[in-house]
């Protein structure tokens, strides 16, 4: 303690168990003791030292006597070095150097790993947040897409299927009606005298008639059946697996 105490802050121990008080109570980069002491070997000690000081590094005294002990110490990791007696002065200054720096890169590789941990998972809840971001992204673009498409099949004004759609749908029916020899008709559907409703009444009225028109010819149909705008005031409504006289008969409905 003499010979370092003007270069560091030296604690010293009389035994294992005061030696144990003070590691609880202070931060230390080294720990020296000897192999033959109050309450335990040295060995012992620094063993035992390892839940409190784990980055510490422990120095070891011994005599050629006990080298056997102090051996089998190193190899269990429980000693950084050891010196043996007699020892020198300067012996010791290089060897608590030694222990000291092993300290601080002990310590800093610690810090470092923390550190690399705590950016790792930073990057991983920034890597996970950005994933959900574009999972979201991609679920309002499909809502979108779906939102768009459903749109270019409809007539703006009456929600039925448009001109355009129609076309793509009877293409498809009237191939499988060929292909499978079952019935299929087509009513197409004029609503007399509107212009005169146009000019009576303007073409608000006119498109609220269309639209209540709309809602009538789709309360007729049924569920397999495709009614749209055909244009203007003409509708048409495709029936599928329908023969002529039921045709009339839903036409008539209509």
């Amino acid at each position: 303690a003499a010979l370092l105490a003007n270069e560091y802050r030296v604690l010293t121990a009389g035994s294992a168990d005061e030696g144990l008080a003070l590691l609880r109570d202070h931060s230390v980069a080294v720990i020296l003791t000897d192999q033959r002491m109050p309450g335990g070997t040295g060995s012992e000690l620094l063993a035992r030292s390892l839940d409190i000081a784990p980055e510490a590094s422990r120095i070891l005294f011994t005599g050629y006597s006990d080298i056997t002990a102090v051996i089998d110490a190193v190899n269990e990791g429980q000693v950084y070095r050891y010196i043996t007696k007699p020892w020198h002065p300067e012996e010791l200054r290089a060897v608590l150097s030694d222990g000291i720096d092993r300290h601080r890169l002990v310590v800093e590789n610690r810090q470092l790993i923390a550190q690399l941990t705590s950016a790792n998972a930073t990057l991983e809840r920034r890597v996970e947040e950005r994933t959900q971001r574009l999972r979201d992204q991609n679920q309002a673009l499909r809502e979108a897409r779906d939102r768009i498409e459903q749109l270019s099949r409809k007539d703006a004004l009456t929600s039925l299927t448009n001109r355009r759609w129609l076309d793509e749908v009877l293409h498809g029916e009237a191939e499988r009606a060929r292909r499978y020899s079952v019935p299929f008709c087509v009513v197409m559907i004029d609503l007399d005298n509107f212009k005169e409703i146009n000019d009576a009444f303007g073409h608000a009225v006119g498109d609220q008639v269309l639209i209540v028109v709309a809602r009538a010819l789709e309360s007729s149909a049924r569920m397999s059946d495709v009614v749209a705008r055909y244009g203007g005031e003409e509708f048409v409504a495709l029936l599928p697996n329908t023969d002529l006289e039921q045709a009339r008969v839903l036409a008539e409905r209509m």
